[in-house]
């Protein structure tokens, strides 16, 4: 139970007089001494339990019924309750807690402690201003942050002028007294502080400007201070700020919260935490005002049976996520001091009602959240009509106090989410707008540790459901979609190793469709479903505000104010506008009604943001689905891409990031921005959109194909959709382009429907390639927007393609990336290598235009591909293939490049071609294949990790093959064989390579076994038949070690070991 629960305890013991004449619950006089024991009693349920379920630790937790560390590892709540022991009088009770305190607590102990919570402090800062939090043991840590609130700062005076007078020693009062000045000294020109400072630099980071949580203490403790050391300067100070803050905050006796600089309306809320103002006001004897901002305080509580965290004024109702009430002393200080200040006998019905609600809304045993689980799976007992209905209100209150169970305390979500019929009846509950985000909230949290998925099919009338949310619900619930269509992780530890993942791939087939898949199903089955989410993910910022009034629009953004990503960007965006303030605050007077009620636009635009990467991320896991086609096709129709396109500028791409992004796996470890993960959601759109991974015929005519393109028997939906991403201008221009070189138009760009295409001058893919050359050299954007460009190219190469891309310098911006602008992340490079491959494969005027740029810097180039050969293989293997087919023209234009291109002669020589295939089956093992590797930066909103296995070393292996199937063609593979062998004695370590070789080929035809769509991959994208594949693997693999093109021939005998068993049940 957290420690806070004694303070207001002992405040209502302090409070409640030993008189009668207070009216009871039932019009009755109360006996005051009956309500002071109870208060004890109540005191002692809570201390009781701490001590027998909690102690040492720092707090108990009443629901599971055992105790946590939280403030700093030092039985936090037995220190707590030290004082409130004497106040009560059990001063036995006192001495024996001092002395197991003395023999049990020790502070020299390596933890992080909070510097506000425990009146610990740190003061040694180039602004005399706390940091907020400091190591017992070693201090402040290197990496502490320099921000602190401003009631970390300013609450010390009491505590640390108390410890000064009774060591003797100054210290403690000056460092206390230097950051009170220090705010004081920071305030702003129209007398505010905000809520948030650096205090190392003195500038304000959070500028939100009200009486609530993160200043309230401040003002606190400078009347406090000033009363306690008779001090009329901090008194003078306190006074001052009262001034501004009832000039610019106080409106119909609440308090606000404005902008410091402007006094501006930010929030239109009361705080549970400023309860304690109509106290200080009592303090310097503004007791009128001190009056009536307590009954609208008062009035809050009578209405909830306590004080919620957040009050919406102007609606009359608790905020969305804001509802609970975490035992806070404050509204029952104030009405102590009023008591005591006026006599008036009402104020003690807020002592009563402090008793009756405490004890009836926090005192529990265990299992309180399954009680609040029976309560919402039953009918109420109100009658309506004569039928037994659920009251929207009663089901919203326990869901709110389900979900800041689970919030608060470890464990309960789990509970919960083993209770499957529950969690179906859940989204019920979800066709009330009263109790629609409270249910959904309460969805996503217990579903993220759901371990087995639920089934979207199992829910009641899902269709009418879905179909009856408005656009927000509908966005809201993509958030719990994104949990129940993505596959579940199997985690990364190395007993899920890729032969493992393709027998439970094998196995998932034989069994049938996923959860995932069939919830997948269940959603393109309801009618509309996709349309609404391609309005939801094209509207633009305008159409979604409409007509709302500034609070409902107010009230719609703190559904997200509990989401850490939406505040770090709010961070942003007040740091950025406080350089127009700054320095321009205006008069004192207030500032006008239209000016303090306007919406931020950044906000909407945040708003609108966080709306999107939902659904985008929904429509992307789609695409990426069993119904692909489907959902390729109803996207196209729906003008998505078209849509997008229109937002590219204002919204999606709006501003560039100012410094290199580097990106972690989202939900639980990422700190991506809303506009960050936005960007990669979108990239991951495109990608998906343009993927050519469809399922084709195998191409039988020859073994090697020789025409300029490859085209298949037949074309994939994703390949006609992706020039959706072009305008009608462009879709000219690569007809132009196709009749200038005298080849047939791809059939794909004829059949195109010009009315579902891209308008304005810029297609998307443009428009794309334009913010890529911009993008910062270490900007971690650069893989994905490889990725996707990489994806419009991928597969049957496409000459038209090509030149469409070359045309616009895309050829001398990767140039530049990789030999000039020092780019040293792995996974740009690796992107970049590969997106250069599929510009420049059998295209001989992009080996042309490669060879102008790179001539002079071919040695540093030919060095970054040495350096990374497993980033750079796709590269290697592109080049290769065109090698080949050019070898095999007669064209006087192709004769030139092969004989001016240094590139192509590098690689045509056959010891580059031997290291290259030394290394790349060096680089890998059969013990790496079938043990998943993570890839560090391919991090998205919902962790989606790509394997290293699959990315990276089935890559190699598979360029390595395209070295050796090329050398079979022309009856050279018995030469590179005998080559490796050599190789592999100068290395000293004969039979190692070779024999890794035939294990690694094995695991290639498992692998590839039952991988249609894989080997339809490999197949298009190098223009050899997939049977010529697994026909050089057979004959690399014969037994026979007669064969002159079998590996074993290679292998001395003494050296042989290619039994090895690697494979897993």
């Amino acid at each position: 139970m957290p420690f806070r629960l004694l303070i207001p305890l002992g405040l209502v013991c302090v409070f409640l007089p030993l008189h009668h004449g207070a009216p009871g619950p039932d019009g009755t006089a109360p006996d005051p001494a009956h309500y002071r024991e109870r208060v004890k009693a109540m005191f002692y349920h809570a201390y009781d339990s701490y001590l027998e379920n909690a102690f040492p630790y720092d707090e108990l937790r009443p629901l599971t019924c055992d105790g946590h560390d939280t403030w700093g590892s030092f039985s936090l709540t037995l220190i707590d309750a030290l004082d409130t022991l004497l106040i009560l009088g059990n001063t036995s009770e006192f001495q024996r807690v001092v002395e197991v305190l003395q023999d049990n607590v020790d502070f020299d102990i390596d933890v992080n402690a909070s510097v506000f919570e425990t009146n610990i402090r740190a003061f040694q800062t180039p602004t005399g201003m706390p940091y907020g939090t400091v190591n017992l043991l070693h201090g402040v840590n290197p990496g502490e942050t320099p921000v602190t609130c401003t009631a970390g700062i300013g609450t010390f005076i009491v505590e640390f002028a108390t410890l000064s007078s009774l060591t003797g020693d100054p210290v403690f009062e000056d460092v206390a007294r230097l950051a009170l000045m220090r705010l004081w000294e920071s305030r702003s020109d129209i007398g505010l502080v905000g809520n948030h400072i650096d205090v190392l630099t003195g500038k304000w980071v959070a500028q939100d400007a009200g009486i609530g949580a993160g200043v309230d203490s401040y003002f606190e403790y400078l009347v406090k201070g000033a009363i306690l050391l008779q001090d009329k300067k901090l008194m003078a100070m306190f006074l001052e700020y009262n001034r501004a803050i009832r000039n610019y905050t106080h409106f119909d006796d609440w308090y606000l919260w404005v902008q410091m600089y402007k006094g501006t309306v930010s929030m239109p809320v009361f705080q549970s935490l400023e309860a304690y103002w109509p106290g200080l006001q009592s303090l310097i004897g503004d007791i009128d005002n001190a009056m009536r901002t307590f009954l609208n305080y008062y009035t809050v509580w009578k209405q909830f049976g306590g004080l919620p965290e957040f009050y919406n004024i102007a609606q009359g109702y608790t905020v969305e996520k804001r509802e609970g009430y975490p035992l806070r002393p404050e509204l029952i200080e104030s009405a102590m001091y009023l008591y005591r200040a006026t006599g008036d006998p009402t104020l003690l019905e807020l002592g009563r009602d402090a008793v009756e609600s405490i004890e009836k809304i926090s005192k529990v045993e265990c299992g309180f959240a399954t009680l609040l689980v029976e309560i919402l799976m039953r009918p109420t007992i109100s009658i309506r009509g004569q039928k037994l209905k659920m009251s929207d209100e009663m089901s919203k209150d326990c869901l709110s106090i389900l979900y800041n169970t689970c919030v608060c305390t470890e464990g309960v979500t789990k509970r919960l989410a083993e209770k499957n019929d529950f969690v179906i009846f859940l989204f019920t509950l979800m066709t009330s707008k009263k109790t629609f985000l409270q249910t959904a909230t309460l969805i996503e949290d217990i579903l993220g540790v759901k371990k087995e998925m639920i089934r979207l099919d199992e829910v009641p009338n899902l269709s009418s459901l879905v179909s009856n949310f408005d656009q927000q619900q509908l966005a809201n619930f993509c958030r719990i979609l994104a949990v129940t269509i993505s596959e579940m992780d199997t985690g990364n530890d190395d007993k899920h190793t890729l032969l493992a993942k393709n027998a439970q791939q094998k196995k998932s087939l034989s069994l049938g469709p996923s959860a995932a898949e069939i919830n997948q199903a269940a959603l393109l089955s309801i009618p509309g479903f996709v349309e609404r989410l391609c309005k939801l993910a094209t509207r633009k910022v305008s159409e979604s505000t409409g007509t709302a009034s500034f609070l409902q629009e107010l009230e719609e953004w703190y559904t997200w104010l509990d989401n850490a990503l939406v505040l770090d960007a709010l961070m942003r965006v007040a740091s950025e506008e406080s350089e127009h303030s700054q320095g321009t605050s205006g008069d004192n007077a207030l500032p006008h009604t239209s000016a303090r009620t306007q919406l931020p636009q950044s906000m909407k635009i945040m708003h609108e943001i966080m709306y999107k990467l939902e659904v985008l991320y929904v429509l992307c896991v789609l695409l990426m689905g069993r119904q692909r086609n489907q959902v390729h096709r109803m996207i196209a129709e729906f003008k998505l891409i078209p849509g997008l396109n229109n937002l590219f500028d204002k919204l999606i791409w709006r501003k560039h990031s100012a410094s290199a992004l580097v990106l972690h796996g989202h939900n639980q470890n990422c700190d991506c921005s809303p506009d960050i993960t936005l960007k990669i959601q979108f990239l991951r759109l495109l990608q998906s959109f343009s993927d050519h991974h469809e399922k084709g015929q195998n191409l039988h005519s020859s073994a090697v194909q020789q025409p300029r393109s490859c085209p298949l028997p037949f074309e994939p939906i994703c390949f006609r959709n992706k020039y959706l991403l072009l305008n009608n201008q462009e879709l000219n221009e690569l007809s132009a382009i196709s009749l200038k070189a005298n080849i047939p138009e791809v059939e794909a760009v004829l059949n195109t429907d010009r009315s579902l295409v891209c308008d304005g001058k810029r297609g998307l893919l443009t428009r794309l390639l334009q913010v890529m050359k911009k993008e910062p050299a270490e900007s971690s954007f650069r893989f994905w927007q490889a990725r996707a460009v990489e994806s419009f190219l991928r597969g049957t190469t496409s000459y038209a393609d090509q030149m469409f891309l070359l045309k616009r310098g895309l050829l001398e911006h990767i140039l530049y990336c990789i030999v000039d602008s020092e780019c040293k992340s792995r996974d740009v490079l690796q992107s970049y290598f590969d997106l250069l491959g599929e510009l420049m494969k059998f295209n001989v005027d992009a080996f042309k235009r490669f060879n102008k740029y790179i001539n002079t810097d071919a040695k540093v180039f030919l060095k970054q591909i040495n350096s990374s050969l497993v980033d750079s293989n796709m590269l290697v293997r592109c080049v290769t293939l065109s090698l080949d087919r050019f070898e095999n023209q007669v064209d006087m234009k192709v004769a030139e490049v092969l004989s001016e291109c240094r590139l192509l002669a590098y690689i045509s020589q056959v010891p580059t071609q031997m290291s290259f295939l030394f290394r790349l089956i060096n680089i890998i093992h059969v013990q790496t294949l079938t043990q998943v590797h993570w890839h560090p930066e391919a991090a998205d909103m919902h962790s989606v990790r790509l394997p290293l296995a699959l990315q990276e070393n089935v890559s190699c292996l598979n360029t390595s093959l395209v070295i050796l199937m090329l050398a079979r063609r022309k009856e050279r593979l018995p030469l590179y064989l005998r080559l490796l062998q050599r190789m592999e004695h100068s290395k000293k370590y004969p039979g190692f390579l070779l024999n890794n070789f035939h294990n690694l080929l094995r695991f290639w035809q498992q692998h590839y076994l039952h991988k249609d769509k894989d080997s339809t991959c490999l197949e298009n994208s190098s223009c050899i038949s997939f049977s010529y594949w697994k026909e050089t693997v057979s004959i690399l693999l014969n037994p026979d070690r007669q064969s002159p093109s079998a590996l074993v021939s290679y292998i001395e005998e003494p050296y042989m070991d290619i039994d090895r068993d690697f494979t897993e049940e």
